[in-house]
C-alpha cells in the first residue's frame, strides 16, 4: 500500500505546472526527506546539467523509498555522468542501465504513481524501441528531449 504522504506529494507536484520549482523548494523546507521531492528536485538538477546535486537528491530518495529503482539507478548514472561531464544524459544513462544488467524499474505501484503524474508524449513513447520507451518515463525534461531527437536520426 502507498502511503498517503506519497500520494499527496505527488498531486501537489503534478498539479503545479509552471510553479513547480516553488513547490519543490517549499517542501524541501517543510520535509526535507520526502522522496518525492528528492526525486523531481533530482530531476530538474540533472535537467540543468548538475550531476553531482542531482545525485545527491536521488540517493536521498531512493533510501527514504527503495521502490524507486529509477532512483538508485540515476544515482549511478549521475556518478558515471559527473565523470564525462560532455557526454549527453541519455548515452551516460544507456550504459549505466546495460551495465547494472537493465535493473528493474517501473515495475511497482508506488514507482509507477510518481512516473505516471508526469507522462511523456504518447507521440514520443510510440516511435521508440522498449528500452528506449521506458527511459521515457522518467521526468527529466533534458532525457525526453535527446530521446525526440534520437527517434528522427
Amino acid at each position: 500500500m502507498i502511503p498517503t504522504r506519497f500520494h499527496s506529494a505527488v498531486r501537489r507536484y503534478a498539479t503545479a505546472g509552471p510553479a513547480l520549482p516553488q513547490r519543490l523548494a517549499e517542501g524541501l523546507t517543510a520535509d526535507p526527506r520526502c522522496p518525492v521531492t528528492r526525486y523531481l528536485l533530482g530531476c530538474q538538477a540533472f535537467d540543468q546539467d548538475c550531476p553531482a546535486t542531482g545525485t545527491r537528491h536521488m540517493m536521498v530518495a531512493y533510501h527514504a523509498e527503495p521502490e524507486l529503482q529509477s532512483a538508485a539507478l540515476l544515482v549511478f548514472t549521475g556518478l558515471v555522468w559527473g565523470d564525462e561531464p560532455d557526454a549527453p544524459l541519455l548515452a551516460v544513462l544507456e550504459r549505466t542501465y546495460e551495465l547494472f544488467r537493465r535493473p528493474p524499474f517501473d515495475e511497482t505501484p508506488t514507482e509507477r504513481l510518481l512516473l505516471d503524474a508526469f507522462p511523456p508524449g504518447p507521440a514520443l513513447r510510440a516511435a521508440l524501441p522498449e528500452a528506449l520507451c521506458r527511459f521515457s518515463r522518467l521526468p527529466l525534461a533534458s532525457l525526453r528531449g535527446q530521446l525526440a531527437t534520437a527517434r528522427t536520426a
